[in-house]
């Protein structure tokens, strides 16, 4: 079975008019939420084979928060695209994975995280599906359990959501 994890970065601390807005980092609140987002995902046997990060600073801290709770690290693809890319590049880098990878993680930015997910978001948990819809913060997770045959069928009616984990959702250890 394939499985995408669709993460948006945890909150960042204010824009800072003296440094571009991808070196903006992780707030400690941010920080938190990462670990225990990292922590859930662990708990849940979610621990991808493969990881697609945004090279910007919060997206590379988020995901280096989220890897502190896991027994061993995949391996990571830093992609400059992830910063401004919308959902139809995200789909085409997925894409470019071909069979070999059963489950892959993306940490990338909004709009583009909260649209693709919505897109292949037509299957799945219903209660999942509307909590999204409302609102996908920072530091929320995505988990689909795809049916495509291998990445280059993905898309949509392809993807089932499992489950959609706001931050709020997670207690201090990472259960939720």
């Amino acid at each position: 079975m394939m499985r995408l994890l669709l993460l948006r970065h945890a909150r960042a601390q204010a824009r800072d008019p003296a440094r571009p807005d991808s070196e903006r980092p992780l707030s400690e609140d941010g920080r938190a939420t990462a670990r225990r987002v990292g922590a859930y995902i662990s708990d849940q046997e979610f621990v991808p084979d493969r990881v697609l990060c945004s090279a910007a600073r919060r997206a590379r801290e988020t995901l280096e928060c989220v890897q502190s709770a896991w027994e061993s690290s995949p391996p990571v693809r830093f992609e400059e695209a992830l910063y401004s890319a919308g959902p139809d590049e995200i789909l085409a880098l997925l894409k470019t994975l071909g069979t070999a990878t059963g489950t892959v993680m993306v940490v990338g930015h909004n709009p583009a995280v909260e649209q693709l997910a919505a897109r292949l978001a037509r299957e799945g948990n219903r209660g999942s599906i509307r909590r999204m819809a409302a609102s996908f913060p920072a530091g929320a997770l995505a988990v689909f359990e795809l049916t495509a045959a291998d990445w280059h069928a993905l898309g949509a009616g392809e993807s089932w959501l499992r489950r959609f984990v706001c931050p709020n959702d997670l207690g201090a250890d990472g259960a939720g």
